[in-house]
């Protein structure tokens, strides 16, 4: 039995192809046969990777889709004669988009998905909010949830060496630049407590600046008429050891998101002993647990004010912390890898 895992891009720095090369590395540790396929792939993975159109699996395999918006591979995966599990990330509504090529991805993914559900024998998703998503698509087979496996281990070295001594304080959230982030709400937060509060101080957007670009110009073009606009600074895309850098030494992480499947950077920030704010919505809630500071209404100056009050008050900073630690730990390798065998034996009914 070979459990091969396919999506249409193996991305570098995306947070489904994380997922997709943590699991696979976790599955050949636990001795199983693995292989990952994909139609495209980053030059900087390509070394996980073999190209789809060479995909032959036998029936006693285990095929798992990784869906997460339009699928171009679809003739491939469903010809293939095994098990197959459906694993959805969520596909951004088109509501946050333009009329473009994004919010095209978005309806096109959504109209495969009710075409195609029907060909897979299992359902997984990465929240309890993805998986209620499939079932209002329809699907009225059992949705079982896994969380998104993160290799927390990668991020010790730079907390370990973390500057201790800073002049700034360091804004922080990470994560592609696209509408339903809402970046906007972020510099608002930011730039009432630069102005208001303490302007020795900088935030940090870390992510693909590519993927909407209309969006990160409109947003350059506020950013522009601030008090804050020389210490607002956007990254792009850029190497992991940097984006676990800018974590080990940020101050606070701020996520206004309006829709996330899952939010792999809460976890991260979490991980790396930093208070972590974040709007409820979507999945957000349920990645967050009962820890982090959880907010439901979008008031940047009252935001701005509590941020402060945590980067002063060290009992307070302690607590929060100490709470997100001990809520990380749920989602370690090791309890992932227990709910894996579990699913594992269901898939290839193994009892």
């Amino acid at each position: 039995m070979t459990i091969v895992q396919v999506l249409d891009a193996l991305d570098f720095g995306d947070g489904v192809s994380k997922d997709v090369i943590n699991k696979y590395s976790l599955l050949k540790e636990m001795g199983y046969e693995t292989e990952i396929y994909s139609k495209w792939v980053h030059e900087n993975v390509k070394e996980y990777r073999k190209d789809i159109r060479n995909l032959r699996l036998k029936s006693n395999d285990i095929l798992i889709h990784h869906f997460s918006g339009e699928c171009h591979s679809l003739d491939e995966i469903l010809s293939q004669n095994c098990k197959k599990v459906l694993v959805y990330h969520n596909i951004t509504p088109e509501k946050f988009f333009e009329e473009d090529s994004n919010s095209n991805h978005c309806s096109i993914g959504e109209t495969q998905l009710k075409q195609i559900y029907k060909n897979y024998d299992f359902f997984l998703a990465d929240s309890q909010f993805n998986a209620d998503s499939l079932y209002n698509l329809g699907v009225d087979k059992q949705v079982d949830v896994l969380p998104i496996l993160i290799e927390f281990k990668a991020f010790d070295h730079y907390i370990q060496n973390k500057i201790l001594s800073k002049k700034e304080k360091l804004f922080l959230f990470v994560g592609r630049v696209a509408e339903n982030k809402k970046h906007e709400d972020i510099i608002d937060i930011f730039e009432y407590y630069y102005s208001n509060i303490d302007c020795n101080s900088k935030l940090v957007f870390v992510g693909n600046t590519e993927y909407s670009k209309e969006y990160h110009m409109n947003l350059l073009d506020k950013i522009s008429k601030l008090k804050a606009k020389e210490n607002i600074i956007f990254t792009g895309k850029v190497d992991d050891s940097i984006v676990y850098n800018y974590y080990a030494n940020a101050d606070v992480f701020i996520c206004m998101s309006e829709h996330e499947g899952f939010c792999i950077p809460l976890l991260e920030s979490m991980y790396c002993g930093v208070p972590t704010l974040a709007y409820d919505s979507s999945a957000i809630g349920s990645t967050m647990g009962d820890s982090g500071i959880l907010v439901y209404k979008k008031d940047y100056k009252k935001i701005a004010k509590l941020i402060h009050v945590i980067l002063e008050n060290e009992k307070i900073n302690k607590s929060i912390v100490d709470a997100q630690l001990k809520w990380v730990d749920k989602f370690k390798k090791e309890n992932i890898r227990n709910e894996i065998v579990i699913l594992i034996k269901k898939w290839s009914g193994v009892n």
